[in-house]
């Protein structure tokens, strides 16, 4: 029996790999996998205010429990950000997400980050960021267009969080035999933490990504009789959310520059719903029209403060 434990649990952090892997692939991006989405970020939340109200070590099971539960809410708002940040040519959002999604799928390597005040603080900013970039779009979009507010809200949030739960902690283990540090002079003893995160998040990922606005289909198309080109994209959004649209063109090739094109206000459907329509035509060109279609032709929608939400693109024969 001990030798059946001891090789289930070799085989367990293997099981929730495959589990963890299988899943970011499975995730659907409807308003079903939005309502899933929202779940397991309120179990993310509940997992840790469990452990903010309930003393760690009174119960291993206990402890095992809010860890895996904390662990696997995080995997899916993290995975189901992914793909949508991938699609939106958000690079630097996407990169954050990844390595942090990543950090989290291998679970003897997670049991041990999770011990750490700074990857607490970590995981919890990326998660309460991604959340924010897929509920305001919804609720406010106004407000992503404060990107740097927003962030700076969320890291604020989480240094709360993290400070808390390392003042409890730190009382329970001394109990009475000696003082500890208050929970607002920890806080602000730990302030440090929050600024260097704010400023680094500040200066390499503003804004926060609009989740919940992407493109569900889309092409660039060359009319040679008329020389022109036509970027045509359908964007799937919310009901409610309305925002000005910008396509962004980039020539590859012998000119190698960009132009914006703004269009009018979008409003949103409903991401199951009929995509929004958006149509640019570029009729004026630096360089002959046959030598512009000899390169690749990429054409970026954008939401003014909010950042881009897809890239179609045009390739040559």
């Amino acid at each position: 029996m001990r030798n059946k434990l001891h090789i289930l649990g070799k085989l367990l952090p293997w099981i929730s790999l495959a589990w963890g892997v299988v899943s970011a692939v499975l995730i659907s991006h409807n308003t079903q996998g939005i309502h899933k989405f929202l779940f397991f970020s309120g179990l993310f939340a509940l997992a840790g205010l469990a452990g903010a109200v309930i003393n760690s070590g009174r119960s291993r099971l206990f402890d095992w429990l809010r860890v895996v539960s904390q662990q696997s809410a995080a995997q899916y708002i993290l995975f189901f950000a992914l793909p949508l940040l991938w699609k939106a040519n958000n690079w630097r959002w996407m990169l954050l997400t990844a390595a942090t999604g990543l950090s989290t799928l291998w679970d003897p390597w997670f049991n041990s980050l999770w011990q750490k005040s700074w990857y607490q603080r970590w995981v919890l900013v990326v998660c309460m960021i991604l959340l924010a970039g897929l509920v305001l779009v919804t609720w406010s979009p106004s407000s992503l267009r404060s990107g740097a507010l927003t962030l700076l809200l969320c890291c604020l949030a989480a240094h709360v969080v993290v400070t808390f739960s390392s003042w409890r902690d730190l009382n329970q283990e001394s109990g009475k035999t000696r003082s500890q540090p208050g929970f607002v002079r920890l806080f602000l003893l730990d302030g440090w933490k929050f600024v260097a995160l704010a400023g680094a998040l500040l200066l390499t990922s503003t804004p926060v990504p609009p989740l919940g606005v992407w493109i569900a289909e889309g092409h660039v198309t060359a009319q040679t009789e008329n020389k022109t080109l036509e970027c045509e994209t359908r964007i799937s959004a919310p009901t409610g959310f309305k925002s000005e649209v910008v396509h962004l063109w980039e020539f590859e090739g012998r000119d190698n520059r960009s132009e914006e094109v703004s269009l009018p206000e979008i409003v949103g459907n409903g991401i199951d719903q009929k995509p929004y329509r958006t149509l640019s035509r570029k009729k004026s060109f630096a360089f002959p029209f046959e030598q512009v279609v000899q390169g690749q032709i990429h054409c970026t929608v954008v939401l003014p403060g909010m950042g881009p939400v897809g890239k179609v693109s045009y390739h040559p024969l």
